[in-house]
């Protein structure tokens, strides 16, 4: 099961000084050392981007494709870039089969990371305030042969 996209998922904490405008970044190495992705997370959106109690949905490209098979615990990191904190409350990362450009045409969907409470900590440049950068736990789910997809 080839992952060629990935769908973030995530919601900013709901307290004071808990959002940010500072840029994030998820990078995905498999266990071998390849970079598959590496993406910073700095357009403004029509979505409230990481502010405080906002929820925000990501499509997130793929470098290179990959198999779940190929992660291990250090595979997945959350980064920010620069010293305003963020405190995300949520988040779920999901891998999908298709492209940017095949759309309508997702034959399945991988679960990567959930975490429906954030227990990592503040995120910030500034050691004082927080961790630069934390590895999100993945999934621990089986590996089920694909079935037929519904539509």
């Amino acid at each position: 099961m080839t992952i060629r996209r990935l769908i973030l998922l995530l919601s900013t904490a709901d307290k004071d000084n808990a959002g940010t405008d500072d840029p994030i970044r998820l990078q995905i190495i498999t266990s071998d050392g390849r970079l598959v992705v590496d993406h910073i997370f700095d357009e403004d959106t029509p979505q409230d981007d990481l502010e405080r109690g906002q929820a925000n949905f990501y499509y997130v490209p793929v470098i290179n494709s990959f198999n779940r098979t190929e992660l291990n615990s250090d595979s997945v990191t959350l980064s920010i870039i620069g010293k305003d904190a963020w405190i995300p409350d949520r988040l779920f990362l999901f891998g999908l089969s298709d492209d940017e450009f095949v759309r309508d045409k997702v034959e399945f969907v991988v679960p990567l990371v959930h975490l429906p409470e954030w227990p990592l900590g503040t995120l910030s440049g500034d050691s004082k305030e927080g961790k630069k950068s934390v590895p999100l736990p993945l999934v621990d789910t089986p590996l089920v042969p694909p079935g037929p997809v519904l539509t």
